[in-house]
């Protein structure tokens, strides 16, 4: 009866060691994960703050280029203005020059 009681508890300590050491490898292998997640997300906000660097220059660069292609714009619509205005002076002018000839001539 000693021997089983003695055998008992020795199998009852190997099993208390066991699920000891089990648990001990539970806990890395959930730090481990813990470690492996967090590390995921580390790298897919890096990703993401890189994507959004990308596209807030992207947005730069149009804004930029609409803005040139804008003031393009203004520099060929004050071109035709000019023109249109050079244009009416010079009719102006060979009206004026006009009107002179006939009030020489009478």
């Amino acid at each position: 009866a000693e021997e089983r009681a003695a055998a008992a508890t020795e199998a009852a300590e190997a099993l208390r060691a066991a699920a000891a050491e089990m648990a001990t490898a539970m806990e890395a292998a959930a730090a481990d994960k813990a470690g492996a997640l967090e590390l995921a997300a580390e790298e897919r906000a890096a990703a993401l703050s890189l994507a959004a660097e990308a596209k807030a220059k992207a947005l730069s660069e149009l804004l930029q280029a609409a803005e040139e292609e804008k003031e393009l714009a203004l520099a060929e619509a004050a071109e035709r203005w000019a023109g249109t205005q050079a244009a009416a002076l010079r009719a102006a002018e060979a009206e004026k020059a006009a009107a002179l000839e006939v009030a020489a001539a009478e």
